[in-house]
């Protein structure tokens, strides 16, 4: 009588790990770290040296040139902290010429204000890079959170 009773065949559980959605979240948790690595390296305290000494190589070399930008896009040249009042982008590529002929190392500080247009400040780089300064720094002032 067991003849006539069908039979079922017991198929074995496959045991396989899913693994696609444990690489989603790899790859969310690798874009997240991307994302904060670099905020976490720029918010670092670092004090900073002070000096009161002048670097040795006497007073007639140019150390520094700041490029003043108004919101009307007006720029505005000091160089080493002597005001030399508004001036075009011609005065600017001739003083920045001539300091990098004395000091290589020279640096070039623009302060921008926050409502001049982005056009402004990409042309006052460019002149410089044509007047071979190397060293351009656009300054910022700290947020309320980096205080």
């Amino acid at each position: 009588m067991r003849d006539n009773i069908p039979t079922r065949s017991r198929k074995r559980a496959i045991a396989e790990i899913n693994v696609v959605p444990y690489i989603d979240v790899m790859l969310v948790l690798l874009v997240i770290f991307m994302i904060i690595a670099p905020a976490i390296q720029q918010s670092k305290k670092v004090a900073l040296p002070k000096t009161t000494k002048v670097p040795p190589g006497g007073t007639n070399k140019v150390s520094k040139i700041i490029i003043t930008i108004d919101k009307d896009g007006n720029t505005f040249l000091h160089v080493d902290a002597k005001d030399h009042g508004k001036q075009g982008p011609g005065q600017i590529g001739a003083a920045v010429t001539k300091g990098v002929a004395s000091n290589p190392k020279m640096s070039v500080e623009i302060y921008a204000d926050e409502n001049t247009e982005y056009e402004n400040v990409l042309n006052t780089i460019a002149v410089l890079k044509t007047a071979g300064a190397t060293d351009v720094r656009l300054v910022t002032q700290p947020g309320e959170d980096d205080v």
